[in-house]
């Protein structure tokens, strides 16, 4: 490794997964990845009934940042950079929280804003996959969705939208499988969120989408799924999903396949990462609405997100607009 050459980590502590990315920065911002690890904590279990981080849930996402640390170590790395998300933004106990992962791993968590965690995502993405002259980015998290509409690799305008899939499937997704009218009640909670949403924070001077030569680009854990399945991978691969095109006609017939499965079923679906079993129907029901709602037909999948936008960020030539 060259002097110049900055070797640092980045973590995201998500609603539903903890994820690590140990990689090279040149003085230019180009990462060269080293390694990536990803664990699912699902810190956000049972949220939604009391607006606090529960126990178990803490005690398991300690254990994953304990590992996370282990191999930061072994690579001798001085430079650590950690985001918590959407459901500890929001938790009544998420600052205590940060105080014990600080104590037990020595870690300095930092909490996002919606808007920052948008705009790191985009630099992210952007690093994997050609944007375009105007592009709307989608990350459709266990706690939150974020959108980012972005022009000549700039955001121009962004919105997080409290539709994350840990929640949904929690509170509304309670048979198994689903019954009708979960699934019902499913689309018209996605939908009554997130128009609110794109009312309240898009221009209403943007054209219309579906009119534009814009594209569609999709990251994080319930998308970056949905390619593994439509590819049938039997072991993740990002090299297959990113540059993906997922139509959403094979969205629709994926999630009324496995919307009619029993969760021990899902289980067996290649490509359908172990803990993702009940989360993969709201992330594909909340994607169908979005391409529905701007008239796309296919999104390009991104594996590059937030993890990458944190660590241009922090040691790229310039902090990101």
């Amino acid at each position: 490794m060259h002097s110049f050459v900055t070797r640092a980590a980045s973590i995201d502590i998500g609603t539903n997964t903890f994820r690590m990315l140990i990689a090279d920065i040149s003085p230019a911002g180009v990462l060269t990845p080293l390694r990536c690890e990803r664990i699912i904590t699902r810190l956000g279990e049972g949220f939604h009934t009391g607006g606090t981080l529960c126990e178990p849930a803490c005690r398991r996402s300690l254990k994953a940042l304990d590992a996370f640390m282990h191999i930061i170590k072994a690579y001798r790395i001085s430079h650590v950079h950690a985001a918590a998300t959407s459901v500890v933004r929001e938790a009544i106990n998420g600052r205590d929280f940060c105080i014990s992962v600080a104590r037990q791993t020595g870690i300095a968590v930092k909490v996002f804003s919606g808007s920052e965690e948008a705009r790191l995502t985009l630099a992210g993405v952007v690093t994997s996959v050609q944007a375009g002259d105007l592009c709307l980015i989608v990350d459709i998290g266990g706690g939150s969705t974020e959108l980012i509409l972005s022009q000549n690799g700039l955001p121009l305008h962004t919105a997080s939208i409290r539709l994350g899939v840990v929640h949904l499937s929690e509170e509304l997704l309670r048979s198994d499988p689903p019954s009708q009218p979960e699934l019902l009640s499913l689309q018209s909670r996605i939908s009554s969120l997130f128009d609110a949403a794109i009312a309240r924070d898009f221009s209403p001077a943007i054209p219309p989408l579906s009119h534009s030569a814009a594209r569609l680009i999709g990251t994080a854990g319930s998308i970056t799924t949905l390619a593994a399945i439509d590819q049938a991978l039997e072991q993740y691969d990002p090299r297959t999903i990113t540059n993906y095109r997922l139509s959403r006609k094979s969205i629709n017939a994926l999630f009324d396949r496995l919307a009619a499965m029993k969760r021990n079923e899902r289980t067996t679906v290649a490509g359908l990462e172990e803990g993702r079993e009940d989360l993969i129907i709201p992330g594909a029901a909340i994607l169908l609405h979005l391409m529905i709602r701007f008239g796309f037909e296919v999104i390009t999948v991104s594996d590059g997100g937030l993890l990458e936008g944190i660590l241009i960020d922090a040691h790229g030539p310039q902090r990101i607009p």
